[in-house]
């Protein structure tokens, strides 16, 4: 069984899309253990969604409706962004585990999760504040998945937080943000799946013309690359 080619990034494809549609999670190790052993999933905890501790920062969810339900399963370890410009893989390139034939998905409407305000606590000179900072939810491209979009948090100057500044912000009052109000936005049940309208991540024929020559061109030199390591 080879990789989703529907899930890869294209020679066509834009960097960057907006929609206000369905987003899927991938379920923790956790919930896929309580659904297998038949246990009640109406109460769902923050590790059975958030599985690093509850963080935000960088978690992960996918557009529904490329990105389906049965695309769960497929565990990579890529970690590498995509731009328009990059080496596109092939189903073959992609190494993957089939994780589980089990799914259970999470789904959240990215309308109700964009621009949430969110209060941080924050430590500097020894004085603790109380930060606005704002959750984007931001289409981020992987390798070997274009559906991928992620939480990300920007305090009140702009400033992306990450983990290079992380540890200047309570974990606590993160934690305590996604039990009060992102848990309550998730919701369990099945969703219809809706289609992408093409204008809105593909390129014109002429762009979509001189993306495949730089694509395939990219493409190689890769293949090459690698044929030296």
């Amino acid at each position: 069984m080879s990789y989703p080619q529907e899930l890869l990034p294209k020679y066509n494809y834009k960097s960057n899309i907006e929609v206000e549609r369905l987003l899927l999670s991938h379920p923790s190790a956790s919930l896929l253990r309580k659904s297998a052993d038949g246990a009640d999933l109406s109460d769902l905890k923050v590790r059975d969604v958030f599985p690093n501790r509850g963080s935000l920062y960088g978690f992960s969810t996918y557009f529904f409706g490329e990105f389906l339900n049965d695309h769960i399963k497929y565990k990579t370890k890529t970690r590498t962004y995509w731009k328009e410009g990059d080496a596109c893989l092939k189903s073959k390139d992609v190494k993957y585990t089939n994780e589980s034939s089990l799914v259970f998905p999470l789904y959240f409407k990215l309308k109700d999760c964009h621009e949430l305000k969110i209060p941080l606590k924050k430590t500097e000179n020894k004085l603790t504040q109380t930060v606005m900072s704002t959750l984007l939810v931001k289409h981020r491209p992987m390798l070997d998945n274009y559906w991928h979009f992620e939480f990300v948090v920007f305090d009140e100057s702009g400033t992306e937080i990450d983990s290079s500044n992380l540890k200047e912000y309570h974990k606590k009052s993160a934690l305590e943000f996604v039990e009060d109000q992102i848990m309550t936005l998730v919701d369990t049940n099945d969703a219809s799946a809706n289609k992408i309208q093409n204008p809105l991540y593909k390129k014109s024929p002429f762009q979509s013309f001189k993306a495949l020559i730089e694509s395939r061109f990219m493409y190689i030199l890769a293949q090459i690359k690698d044929s030296f390591r």
